[in-house]
């Protein structure tokens, strides 16, 4: 006999909550909105805990911008956040122009993390649960494939390894994201291309690793024209797939 369902959503001034009460407890699902209207529309509101959602575009087409945004927003509601900078191209300034959208926020609660090798990656995503026992509610690997990309190459046997220790991280990531109530957000780059019925798509890196593990996958896009920016929306388990919006960026992150 499957449990009963009873589902409530509450607008509150911390944010979009959604409360899924199940018979043997409560479930709380929290919706951190991006603060980008058109790709909040498309996600169904934002970025849902305890899953895992996969932001992939090539450079310069919002990923890290977007994921600030969501980062701020937290923080912004005393919540705390986790950044693993695998790619080592945090920007400090930029971090401080976005903020500044925002009053009143505890830097204390934002943790930057820099590993430096893909088994220094491992290790910090092995101990990310003791981190999140502290408040924290989102977090936000940047970027999934950088270092991973510089360790595979030829060898087929360490390169399966490789493949094998992603997925695992993969996993890990996604037990801490359900076992806490944590929104996890996985930007990556990408790879190549593919022509696909005369338009060109873009592969991110690692996509038969990444993206059997996440619930919700959104590309990003660069136009030749205002307003800048695309996103459409490849994987979600509740939402239209293949339905896209625009958005522009900007000195203060996106809108």
């Amino acid at each position: 006999m499957e449990p009963r369902v009873r589902a409530t959503t509450y607008y509150l001034q911390s944010g979009f909550i959604f409360v899924c009460e199940i018979c043997w407890g409560w479930k709380v699902l929290i919706l951190i909105e991006t603060l980008v209207g058109s790709i909040d529309s498309l996600l169904g509101g934002g970025v849902e805990s305890r899953i895992l959602t996969h932001i992939y575009g090539v450079a310069g087409s919002g990923k890290t911008s977007i994921a600030l945004q969501c980062a701020l927003n937290c923080m912004s509601k005393k919540w705390k956040v986790i950044y693993i900078d695998a790619d080592c191209s945090f920007s400090r300034r930029r971090f401080l122009q976005i903020s500044s959208r925002f009053k009143n926020l505890d830097l204390s609660h934002f943790l930057l993390i820099s590993p430096k090798s893909f088994p220094d990656q491992s290790d910090t995503i092995d101990s990310i649960d003791m981190l999140v026992k502290e408040g924290v509610r989102l977090i936000i690997l940047d970027s999934v494939g950088s270092l991973y990309r510089c360790s595979v190459g030829q060898d087929r046997e360490e390169n399966a390894y490789f493949n094998k220790e992603l997925c695992r991280q993969m996993a890990m990531l996604l037990h801490v994201s359900e076992e806490f109530d944590v929104a996890t957000i996985i930007l990556n780059q990408v790879s190549g291309t593919s022509l696909q019925k005369s338009k060109i798509d873009y592969i991110p890196v690692a996509q038969q690793v990444v993206d059997p593990w996440c619930k919700v996958s959104l590309r990003l896009e660069r136009l030749a024209e205002p307003p800048g920016r695309k996103a459409v929306l490849e994987k979600h388990y509740s939402q239209p797939i293949g339905s896209s919006a625009e958005f522009s960026p900007n000195d203060l992150g996106a809108s």
